[in-house]
């Protein structure tokens, strides 16, 4: 069965089986998120969620129709998910409460010893009564209207905004100063992981089979870029940088594969791009057979095949100048670097890859320079692997429930049968080296989270017991009956929720937060903020925080 390739339910776009929002269409393939390390995992007791669409992505319509659908979320995990096997895992907000709320990271320098980018600050965008408000730092803005769809830039200082509007919908702009309105009555857009480009869709030619499709390269308006973008198929995205856009253009009846770096070059006929880099240096397409290719600039005597329309791809995967791409097909792994030769990773399939807490990444796209030294999920997420430099895989642990990577993006630790252990991932014996960390408890343990760095854990017995402990030592008791929480890596605090109260600890028991009105039911920690909920049973109330000391009331439904 590994070589099977999923499909999404939604657009039947390809997609690897541990995904949970379609990286074509955005919407959840699953019924529930999987349990899945990746950035934010939020987890809750069974009352209605809180507003948690914390990591957005765009919200794609490649069909072209009005762009008027309900926000989109990303399965971003979190630096801290206290996992108790009977409580729900819930990321999507619930459809009753219409409501956009999104923290967006911003890449800082690298943390010492690691590879990763670490944030430094954070983009709020909330909606109440017909008013988006977005606030970074001290910078405030508001739109009026409804909100259907937003996508950040990985660096989070940028976003765009969707508003809904008459035949199709507004586009806004945020320069992390102020929001702009960029055109009206567009149907689709793509957004540059650098914030500084978006691609979009509009005046559909029915006749034709045609839309024009427009680049905004963050000032001044949009320039079209063509009016012959395919109606049936048609795809585009856009590089890194917002000023390199790949599509297919219809030309004489025929389909061309195209991208504009300031003027058209054509890459040959019956290619799509799939993804393209900067300066169109390498482009990935399919050809008619459904077989990815990529390709150096517009010489196709440039390319490898990376995968063949009978065997299929999923899990695209590139760094952040797209000269690297990970891919799975014919249930085994591969890496292509610059352009060149596919090199198989492991005789598996990657489910996901693990990144430490309060790291970004934009989409598919990893803020890092390369996957050497990298780790990752197989098997359905059950074992932990370790991509080293010669883009060998290593088994670091197999049969885990749960791993994280602490921020020096070496440091691993896992469960397995029911205890928490601590190794160096990136260690020649890792299998083998690894350290039992909670040692003093009675009763198993079902579930933990790490703080960031790796030096402390929270961790929940069978029993519902929640404990603290730093490094090997004993035990300290927070809470009986825990009912979910977060960690604020920010004030290095755990916020939780206990008989319908917000608690906070800060490494032993817990201690009531004041100002809390109603029954709390939702407690998420993004990179700079700790956002709440609580009802009263005739409205819900929506608080946050930027130092964990202080909780605004910022709206109610």
């Amino acid at each position: 069965m590994n070589n099977v390739i999923f499909k999404c339910r939604h657009c039947g776009s390809d997609i690897a089986r541990d995904t949970v929002f379609c990286a074509n269409c955005g919407k959840n393939v699953r019924e529930e998120p999987a349990n899945q390390s990746f950035d934010r995992m939020t987890v809750r007791t069974n009352n209605p969620p809180p507003p948690n669409n914390y990591y957005s992505n765009e919200t794609p319509r490649d069909s072209y129709i009005p762009a008027s659908q309900p926000p989109v979320k990303n399965n971003q995990a979190g630096p801290l998910d206290l996992l108790k096997k009977h409580l729900k895992l819930v990321i999507a907000a619930a459809a009753a409460l219409v409501v956009l709320v999104i923290a967006i990271v911003v890449i800082a320098t690298v943390a010492s010893g690691s590879k990763y980018l670490e944030v430094k600050a954070s983009l709020f965008i909330d909606q109440f009564d017909d008013v988006i408000h977005i606030r970074t730092g001290s910078v405030k803005a508001k739109i009026d209207g409804t909100t259907s769809g937003s996508k950040t830039s990985m660096d989070g200082t940028k976003a765009v905004i969707t508003v809904k509007g008459d035949g199709g919908d507004e586009l806004w702009y945020f320069d992390g100063k102020k929001a702009t309105k960029i055109d009206d009555a567009i149907y689709s857009f793509k957004f540059a992981a650098s914030g500084n480009g978006i691609a979009y869709t509009k005046e559909m030619d029915i006749e034709e089979g045609t839309v024009e499709l427009w680049l905004f390269t963050g000032s001044g308006k949009g320039q079209k870029i063509t009016a012959a973008l395919k109606l049936s198929g048609g795809k585009y995205c856009i590089s890194p940088n917002g000023k390199t856009v790949g599509y297919t253009a219809e030309k004489k009846e025929n389909s061309y594969g195209c991208f504009w770096d300031g003027k058209e070059k054509e890459i040959g006929k019956n290619k799509t791009p799939v993804a393209i880099a900067d300066g169109g240096k390498f482009v990935y397409y399919e050809d008619s057979n459904g077989s990815l290719f990529v390709q150096k600039g517009v010489k196709d005597d440039n390319k490898n095949k990376l995968a063949s329309g009978d065997n299929g791809y999923s899990g695209l995967r590139f760094n952040k100048d797209l000269s690297q791409v990970v891919l799975n097909s014919d249930g085994k792994c591969y890496i292509s670097r610059n352009g060149g030769e596919k090199k198989q990773i492991a005789s598996h399939e990657i489910s996901s890859f693990i990144t430490p807490a309060d790291t970004q990444s934009s989409g598919n796209i990893y803020g890092i320079g390369s996957f050497a030294n990298t780790f990752y999920n197989a098997n359905s997420n059950k074992s932990v692997m370790y991509i080293n430099n010669k883009f060998e895989s290593n088994s670091v642990v197999k049969n885990a429930d749960m791993s994280y990577l602490a921020s020096d993006g070496s440091t691993l630790l896992y469960l397995k049968n029911d205890k928490v252990y601590k190794v160096n991932g990136r260690a020649s014996n890792a299998s083998e080296s690894a350290v039992e960390l909670v040692k003093k408890s009675d009763d198993d343990i079902s579930g933990f989270g790490m703080i960031k760095n790796g030096s402390a854990i929270y961790f929940v017995n069978t029993d519902g017991v929640l404990y603290y402990q730093k490094g090997t030592g004993k035990p300290v008791k927070v809470t009986d009956d825990f009912d979910g929480g977060d960690y604020f890596n920010k004030a290095n605090k755990l916020f939780y929720i206990y008989e319908d109260e917000l608690y906070v600890s800060s490494g032993g028991k817990g201690k009531k937060v004041p100002s809390i009105e109603g029954d709390v039911n939702g407690v998420t920690a993004t990179a700079h903020y700790v956002l709440v909920t609580a009802s009263d049973g005739n409205e819900t109330y929506y608080y946050i925080s930027a130092n964990g000391a202080k909780f605004e009331l910022i709206g109610t439904k």
